[in-house]
């Protein structure tokens, strides 16, 4: 059986208290091929960022499901794919208008794909081995790279291929909650998140992650938080 994906998104108080939507957006789709799971961090800077992560993450759902319909994935291919359309979802509004970050998994019975441009985190627990997709910074700055303006090269991306007898988990978050997870606790978040995760009830699972956002420790962080865990 494949693992199911669960995730919650909160405003942060800044966009609260500005009358700003929450940018941040995430999709889940637990189908019988494979799970996909997109989180998107809208440029808190752009006026249609919002839009752009919406839109993103219906892109790359439908362009997925036509991947696993020829039974042909390859990222190479499926990155440059993914941005035409995405430009043409947000259309007549401006890429860097409506910018975003991006991260996505694709697990199938074979394999896990992970691939992420810009901020935020993906980490992977095997057993007892951890695995962190961590942003490419090529330029030495300290600005993000974005969905917009990223090249092939930009992108970080990893093909896992499964192991029977293991169980895999894996989190996907925005930098809302990422940039308060050290890696020293990391794996034991985890192992903690997917242990209080039931696979029968969707509904109070994504209840949960939402109190557990909603309780973040960091009472100082005004971003919007968004995460998805998979197990």
């Amino acid at each position: 059986m494949l693992e199911k994906g669960y995730g919650a998104s909160i405003i942060g108080k800044a966009h609260i208290k500005l009358k700003k939507p929450n940018q941040d957006s995430y999709l889940i789709a637990n189908e019988d091929e494979y799970t996909l799971a997109v989180v998107c961090d809208g440029l808190g800077s752009k006026k249609y960022s919002q839009i752009g992560s919406k839109k993103l993450c219906k892109v790359i759902k439908k362009q997925i499901n036509k991947c696993f319909q020829k039974k042909n994935l390859e990222l190479d291919k499926l990155i440059p794919l993914l941005q035409r359309k995405w430009k043409r979802a947000i259309w007549p509004i401006k890429p860097i208008k409506a910018d975003t970050t991006c991260i996505f998994t694709v697990i199938s019975e074979k394999n896990i794909i992970i691939c992420q441009v810009g901020d935020g985190l993906c980490a992977m627990k095997k057993g007892d081995q951890l695995t962190v997709l961590s942003p490419k910074n090529d330029d030495f700055s300290n600005e993000t790279m974005t969905f917009s303006k990223s090249k092939l090269y930009n992108w970080n991306t990893s093909i896992i291929k499964k192991e029977e007898g293991f169980e895999y988990k894996l989190i996907l978050c925005t930098d809302g909650i990422s940039e308060d997870l050290k890696i020293e606790v990391l794996g034991e978040f985890i192992d903690e998140l997917a242990s209080s995760i039931s696979v029968e009830s969707k509904t109070t699972n994504n209840q949960f992650l939402v109190e557990i956002i909603n309780n973040w420790p960091n009472k100082y962080s005004n971003d919007d938080k968004t995460m998805v865990v998979i197990k």
